[in-house]
């Protein structure tokens, strides 16, 4: 979601809204029309995705922006009512010229991730945003592809096209996308194609890697994690561990659910965690919107 990051504002109890459900509206931080109308529609498709999920019992963790990036990829090959349908699903209202949106929306994304701040742990600078999204293709060596597809996909997504043997070695091509993309992940992600599941049918894979890190600019002390009572949305109690500090950061109170950002180290991104009241959690979901 690293393409949706917004702040809240905190009003004062005195201003605190009505009892009607009213949602705080984030300002993009981005001058660009286009990378504005870009970001709304891929937040619009993340919380799309985060609706499929609903009631799944399992804790579930997405990266909606590199999703999109894939499937973009994929997009700049499609046309008719495939290229329609896509645009439609996926919030692509800028045409073709998605590409090159994604393309600017990328190099502010690379701007942020350069950025150094002091760690007052050490001595010296590290980086403090850690950011790397990195775009390949993987053709079947005897292939025809067409070259404007491969000069779109290398130009504006930075996606260098490779040539491997799926019908012959298709677990040899397995192995080397997931040498690949653990290269580019910090080997955090090592079994990105699951065994057989390429084969002498594969043509083309699109593989979108993402890595993000960063510490927080106000690290949680390890000593005051304290022991605490957790409720499920289905009522039952567990005890979990909470960490807990005392910080000035940017806060919101609204009918329904509070929401505060805890910055990363540098300040050029942020956590924006939402906290809906008891019994509000479906009422204040359905409510977020791009």
């Amino acid at each position: 979601a690293a393409a949706t990051l917004a702040g809240c504002s905190a009003p004062s109890k005195q201003s605190r809204p009505s009892d009607s459900l009213s949602l705080p509206n984030g300002t993009p931080s981005s001058t660009s029309e286009q990378v504005v109308e870009l970001v709304s529609g891929n937040a619009g498709f993340a919380l799309e995705l985060h609706r499929k999920f609903v009631g799944n019992e399992e804790n579930t963790f997405i990266s909606p922006y590199s999703i999109s990036m894939a499937l973009a990829m994929t997009y700049a090959g499609a046309e008719g009512a495939t290229e329609t349908s896509m645009a439609e699903t996926l919030g692509f209202s800028l045409g073709r010229e998605t590409h090159p949106t994604f393309s600017e929306l990328q190099q502010q994304l690379d701007a942020r991730a350069t950025t150094k701040s002091v760690d007052p742990d050490r001595s010296g600078t590290v980086n403090a945003f850690q950011l790397v999204v990195a775009n390949a293709l993987w053709g079947q060596s005897d292939g025809e592809f067409a070259e404007a597809y491969l000069d779109l996909i290398d130009t504006y997504y930075n996606g260098g096209f490779n040539t491997v043997d799926f019908d012959q070695h298709p677990e040899q091509a397995r192995q080397r996308i997931n040498e690949w993309v653990a290269d580019n992940t910090n080997n955090r992600i090592q079994s990105l194609l699951r065994k057989e599941s390429l084969g002498p049918t594969t043509r083309l894979v699109l593989t979108s890697a993402i890595y993000f890190k960063a510490p927080w600019r106000l690290k949680f002390d390890p000593e005051e994690t304290v022991q605490g009572s957790f409720t499920t949305l289905d009522g039952r109690e567990t005890t979990v561990a909470m960490m807990q500090q005392n910080l000035e950061t940017q806060y919101a109170e609204f009918p329904g659910a509070r929401a505060i950002e805890l910055p990363y180290i540098g300040d050029k991104v942020s956590m924006v965690v939402i906290v809906p009241d008891a019994d509000e959690f479906e009422r204040v979901e359905a409510n977020l919107t791009a």
